[in-house]
């Protein structure tokens, strides 16, 4: 009995040791993440909208409700004239999220994305990051964003039909709520831009078994 009760003191204070060196790497470790991502952002921000000089932060409450809001930001030049919006799309691909960081001029046509985060199959959902795929979207508007089977103007990648469908739902989902945002409603300034957009549903068809 006693040694059930000493092998379960120190299992204890194992536990209890590697729990509390966790939490300390997390709190260490988190600041750091959260930096890397907003450096990211950032700079993906710059590249889809290259002639912005200045980006502002917008919060807008869809629906009235406080709980649902779409995070997106207003892009001025060197003269401060408004030239455009960036925001995060994210929607569920065939194995992870994928982010994009979408840049719109004021008529809401897209002039740039960016894939800022994705863990897709490497060899073909992974090809949505790369810049023949990502240039399709520009110059293309919310009725645009289709894959061409479905009467859209985006190539499906091969073998990655879920995954090109993610970013593109993504996208027009995002503007589709752009375009209600900028029309009015109830706006709030928010002090730092967004980390994360929202999550979607997948988009892939049934029997898809491929990306």
């Amino acid at each position: 009995m006693n040694n059930y009760l000493k092998f379960g003191a120190v299992l204890f204070i194992v536990v209890a040791v590697s729990c509390g060196l966790l939490a300390l790497v997390n709190k260490q470790t988190s600041p750091i993440i959260e930096e890397n991502i907003k450096n990211t952002q950032d700079l993906a921000r710059k590249e889809v909208l290259p002639l912005a000089v200045k980006f502002e932060p917008v919060i807008f409450t869809m629906n009235n409700e406080e709980d649902d809001t779409f995070l997106y930001t207003e892009a001025y030049n060197a003269e401060d004239d408004l030239i455009g919006y960036t925001f995060i799309a994210e929607q569920y691909g065939y194995s992870s999220d994928i982010q994009v960081m979408v840049g719109v001029d004021t008529s809401l046509t897209i002039i740039d994305i960016k894939i800022i985060s994705q863990a897709e199959t490497p060899g073909l959902g992974s090809k949505v990051q790369k810049p023949e795929f990502m240039k399709l979207f520009s110059g293309l508007k919310i009725i645009d964003l289709k894959i061409t089977r479905e009467g859209g103007k985006i190539n499906t990648i091969t073998g990655a039909t879920i995954s090109t469908k993610a970013v593109t739902g993504a996208i027009k989902s995002g503007l589709e709520k752009l375009e209600i945002a900028i029309e009015g409603g109830e706006n709030d300034n928010n002090d730092s831009p967004p980390s994360l957009g929202g999550r979607g549903g997948v988009l892939g068809d049934e029997n898809d078994n491929m990306e």
